[in-house]
């Protein structure tokens, strides 16, 4: 018997280690069973979970204990879930609170991912059974992992305060009542929101500069995915994300990828657009209780102040070559363009942009190909499009 994966868990058996056991020598059917137990009783939707525990219940997962003395001890743990900021184990002994570890994490190409944690939780279930709840150092992408439900959007982020959403917003449909409901639904949000009827207004108005295009996939006599093509051809790099009304369609959207970010299906609920606004406007920014725009963290006294306007023009340039990159599955511009903004963007005030330089660089090295580590370089792309100078930032929150 399998491990239950809840169609979630993806990437066949490559945190297996080889067929090693873990710690607790349970088979899949023994873990199933274990965690049925466990999971008795446990409400599955918590109110104040920011990120989506996806199930990602693997026979055996690396992870490295890190010693004060130096020492590290390489174990296999049973995994019981997944999500943006950390993992669930199950191990056969007590781990102490606040032990660094390393968690090499299978992604879906099959190459494991060394990611640097610590351990933040520790409860005795029953016999030598403990579980492990671990804490990554910075979020990861989800997505890399684990293969997310694309009905439900495929989105890592459970439920997303509205307040912290801020930008700009172009939203393109043709129906009247859904056009209001979506300003109803962002009501308690920062955000500033355009609404447009028909295609030939939204390609003029997305050139005005907008952090997220939400778009119906029907609008009018054109098509959405059309619309995407038209919209990037023109060097709009902003967050796109399609809206269909026939679930078969999101399938289909899916299965042919377009130059969209993601896809939604109707009836659009409140928290269903809260969790992709926030999948692309929180995860990652700069500041974890921010928006839209990631600005630069040094003043302008700073001896590098006079560069930062300059750069962030250049990041927009290299959002293009990347976004033309992932079309071409073209490895070396990925390379060199992440290693040119890794070399230079925490100088001027870009740390996370570097990060996220580096995510993307690693990410496609482990794949050896664009496409299957099209989520990281996205994330890149639109980083790059969000930076903003500190007095542009300034401005914008005052507007």
């Amino acid at each position: 018997m399998a491990v239950r994966s809840d169609g979630h868990a993806g990437g066949g058996n490559a945190g297996d280690q080889g067929g090693v056991r873990n710690t607790l020598r349970l088979s899949a059917a023994d873990l199933a069973r274990l965690y049925d137990e466990m999971d008795a009783g446990v409400a599955d939707d918590h109110p104040k979970r920011a990120f989506l525990r996806a199930a990602f219940q693997k026979l055996s997962v690396k992870v490295e204990l890190h010693q004060n003395a130096g020492a590290s001890t390489a174990l296999n743990y049973a995994c019981r879930n997944l999500s943006g900021t950390g993992i669930g184990l199950v191990h056969s002994a007590y781990v102490h609170i606040g032990t660094r570890c390393t968690v090499y994490l299978p992604t879906l190409a099959g190459q494991l991912m060394p990611i640097p944690a610590r351990v933040v939780r520790c409860r005795h279930v029953k016999g030598l059974v403990h579980e492990v709840g671990i804490q990554f150092d910075r979020s990861i992408n989800v997505r890399q992992f684990v293969e997310l439900d694309p009905q439900q959007g495929g989105f890592a982020m459970e439920h997303v305060d509205p307040s912290r959403l801020s930008g700009s917003l172009l939203h393109i449909e043709t129906s009247s009542m859904d056009r209001r409901l979506v300003r109803h639904y962002l009501r308690e949000t920062q955000l500033n929101v355009t609404s447009v009827d028909n295609a030939e207004e939204g390609v003029r108005r997305a050139s005005e500069g907008f952090d997220v295009i939400l778009c119906a996939v029907e609008v009018g006599e054109q098509d959405g995915r059309q619309l995407a093509q038209q919209l990037r051809s023109a060097g709009i790099q902003a967050t796109i994300i399609l809206v269909a009304s026939d679930p078969r369609m999101v399938e289909q959207l899916v299965a042919e990828p377009t130059l969209a970010n993601a896809h939604l299906v109707k009836p659009l609920s409140e928290q269903k657009l809260l969790r992709a606004l926030g999948e692309f406007l929180l995860m990652g920014a700069s500041n974890p209780d921010g928006g839209g725009a990631i600005v630069s963290t040094i003043g302008g006294d700073h001896p590098n102040a006079s560069f930062v306007e300059e750069f962030t023009e250049d990041l927009r340039g290299m959002a293009a070559e990347l976004n033309k990159a992932i079309a071409t599955d073209d490895i070396a511009v990925v390379r060199r363009i992440a290693l040119q903004i890794r070399g230079v963007a925490a100088e001027l005030g870009f740390g996370v942009i570097a990060e996220s330089a580096e995510s993307a660089m690693n990410s496609v090295s482990l794949a050896m190909s664009v496409t299957e580590a099209a989520v990281s370089v996205r994330s890149l792309i639109s980083m790059c499009m969000r930076a903003r100078a500190q007095e542009e930032g300034e401005k914008r929150r005052a507007g």
